[in-house]
């Protein structure tokens, strides 16, 4: 019953938890997640117009060796990131690296603070609404 109990309130703990104090590294982190992503998308672009300007092989393959560098870097920068709630790092468990939008330690979401923030927004604006609603009805 003790369980139950103290799953419970981590649970409630977890729903009043102020995000915003994790906001400056959850960006950090969505940084890293989309130059990686831009790192990924620039490969066909780049083979493609090096073919196109070069007509050579051996030079595509040069850019093609430049590109896989930087997708190494940008896959260690980003899995590097650590998780600003619990310190441990955000994508990996063990050795590999996994790009979930959940930290693997302690399951912050990577936009839990900007989900905060419009359901905040959301609460001032029904709160207004319904000041609207009930001026309209006392006038």
């Amino acid at each position: 019953m003790d369980i139950l109990h103290s799953q419970k309130d981590e649970l409630e703990e977890k729903k009043n938890e102020d995000f915003s104090k994790y906001a400056s590294g959850l960006s950090r982190l969505r940084r890293r997640r989309w130059f990686f992503g831009v790192v990924i998308l620039i490969y066909l672009p780049s083979i493609w117009l090096s073919l196109r300007i070069t007509n050579s092989d051996r030079q595509t393959a040069k850019v093609f060796v430049v590109w896989l560098v930087l997708v190494f870097v940008s896959c260690l920068f980003a899995a590097a990131g650590k998780c600003p709630r619990c310190g441990n790092l955000f994508h990996v468990n063990g050795l590999t690296p996994l790009f979930l939008r959940r930290c693997l330690h302690c399951g912050l979401h990577i936009t839990a603070d900007k989900k905060q923030h419009r359901e905040e927004i959301r609460a001032v604006e029904e709160t207004r609404v319904e000041e609207i609603r009930s001026l309209k009805r006392a006038g």
